[in-house]
């Protein structure tokens, strides 16, 4: 029953992030104050919308033991911060394929990195 508590919390977290992306984008006049929510609530719904899609996809590849979405929200937040720099430097008019590509590179080796500690962690406590 508590596992299901840390799904409906990042859930919360995803539909509450995406209202208020929205809100900002439809409804408030650009200020410094506005862009500062919109990649604060953008950063909360991408990290919290990875992590449930990340957990619906290893319901489907059918393992034994899969991990919750709460437990997934670290690759989330790698993705969201990955995601948001792009926008920022896209932002300042400098993104390029180039550093599209570094994006991405980095994103999969930080993500290879914390999988191989995770492993590793997991063989020493048997």
């Amino acid at each position: 029953m508590t596992e299901r508590f840390g799904e409906l919390g990042v859930l919360a977290l995803a539909a509450v992030g995406w209202i208020v992306v929205a809100i900002v984008l439809l409804i408030v006049p650009v200020s410094p104050g506005a862009q500062a929510v919109f990649y604060t609530a953008g950063f909360v719904a991408i990290a919290s919308t990875a992590a449930l899609v990340l957990e619906l996809f290893q319901v489907r590849t059918g393992l034994p033991t899969r991990p919750r979405a709460i437990s997934l929200i670290g690759t989330g937040m790698r993705l969201a911060f990955a995601v948001e720099f792009g926008l920022w430097l896209q932002s300042l008019r400098v993104l390029s394929a180039g550093y599209l590509v570094l994006l991405v590179v980095g994103f999969v080796v930080l993500e290879f990195l914390f999988h191989q500690l995770a492993v590793g962690r997991d063989a020493r406590s048997i």
